[in-house]
């Protein structure tokens, strides 16, 4: 078993995955919780370190500490002797297209978070190593995205509807696949270890299906200024480290994930 520093264990995807992993034990990984603050009080060594914090919103001041915060988890892993560590950055760095995004396209935002979070990857690709780092452009994570906060209100809800008549289609992992990549990327040889990668489910989704399987009603809109119909992610790469099935896409699944492990509920 690898000991592991996960940091961030008070977020939404950190609560879901202690959830996960207290519900089904990983058979390689041993998780050393450590919420914001509290990482200084693990001295124990740790094979590998999982940073899940981060600032999703506020000034460019604020979206700054994610560079900062992906700092501070080198230096936790140089002192606490880890060799990897896997940073959470987004598909937010890559800006819409009719293709599937790729980690081979570059990235050019246009938001300030998607440009956040292309600061703190060219941060991470600028330290020595050891440690090695991946930074992860994490898909909508079942739960914790915006579609599963209003799935979890009571608010009247309206998706909007594309001239084909669907939804928009976007990237999602539920808890137990991301934790399959994790454990997959903290056990791959040292060769296979990506310096970034996207993680997402083998197929898009589209929304409107997820509220269906969810048994939320909503209305139809007429697609609102700005809105995407297809933010899709390549996942070749992850596919060759780690085997996703096709049914981590179903709709149905994502929904019991999320009622499972949990996310904004």
């Amino acid at each position: 078993m690898k000991p592991v520093l996960i940091l961030g264990a008070a977020g939404k995807v950190g609560r879901a995955l202690r959830r996960y992993w207290a519900a089904h034990p990983s058979r390689v990984l041993l998780p050393v919780w450590a919420e914001r603050g509290q990482e200084a009080a693990v001295d124990s060594a740790v094979e590998a370190v999982v940073a899940l914090w981060g600032v999703t919103e506020g000034s460019d001041e604020d979206l700054a500490a994610n560079s900062a915060l992906a700092g501070r988890a080198i230096s936790l892993a140089r002192g606490l002797g880890a060799g990897r560590v896997l940073h959470l950055s987004s598909a937010a760095v890559y800006t819409p297209s009719a293709s599937d995004l790729s980690e081979a396209g570059g990235t050019a935002p246009t938001r300030p978070y998607g440009l956040a979070k292309v600061a703190m990857e060219r941060a991470i690709a600028a330290e020595a190593t050891p440690p090695l780092n991946c930074a992860l452009r994490l898909a909508n994570v079942a739960g914790s995205d915006s579609l599963f906060k209003a799935l979890s209100g009571k608010s009247d809800m309206t998706i909007d509807r594309f001239d084909a008549g669907n939804g928009p289609l976007r990237s999602y992992i539920a808890i137990p696949e991301l934790a399959a990549v994790i454990e997959a990327l903290l056990c791959c040889p040292d060769e296979d270890f990506p310096e970034v990668l996207n993680v997402a489910a083998p197929l898009p989704v589209d929304m409107s299906k997820i509220a269906v399987a969810a048994g939320r009603k909503f209305a139809w809109c007429t697609p609102r200024e700005g809105a995407v119909e297809r933010y899709v992610l390549d996942t070749t790469r992850l596919q060759h480290l780690v085997k996703l099935p096709k049914s981590a896409s179903d709709a149905a699944h994502l929904v019991e994930s999320w009622r499972a492990y949990g996310g904004w509920a």
